[in-house]
């Protein structure tokens, strides 16, 4: 049975085999992410430790047309977070999202699966 929860501007969902993270509206996401983002993505990880053995960990970017540097700024929060569990691939990629990767150079610290 998945667990949900919402983290920050994230809804963060473990299922049998992933851990998926979705932006919540990517479109008008807040202004600031809250300074608690990386405490509570710490607990649910620790909360779910045994479970996230094993799983895929994703940021599911599927019908995100772009994103800001405050998205940009979560997806490297949770990189850093999950570094212990393995790597964070994003799924759902759109051609804006790969421009904007390629031109941050942040292609090279995520990698894209389908």
């Amino acid at each position: 049975m998945p667990v949900s929860r919402t983290i920050g501007p994230l809804t963060a969902t473990l299922e049998e085999d992933e851990l998926v993270f979705r932006f919540h509206d990517p479109l008008t996401m807040a202004l600031e992410v809250p300074a608690t983002l990386e405490h509570d993505l710490n607990q649910f990880i620790e909360e779910h430790k045994e479970s996230l053995s094993g799983c895929q960990l994703l940021v599911d970017l599927q019908g995100v047309s772009g994103i800001n540097s405050r998205q940009l700024g979560v997806m490297l929060a949770l990189r850093q977070v999950l570094a212990a569990q393995g790597s964070l691939a994003l799924r759902g990629l759109s051609q804006g999202v790969k421009r904007l990767l390629a031109m941050t150079r942040m292609e090279h610290f995520f990698h894209a699966v389908p």
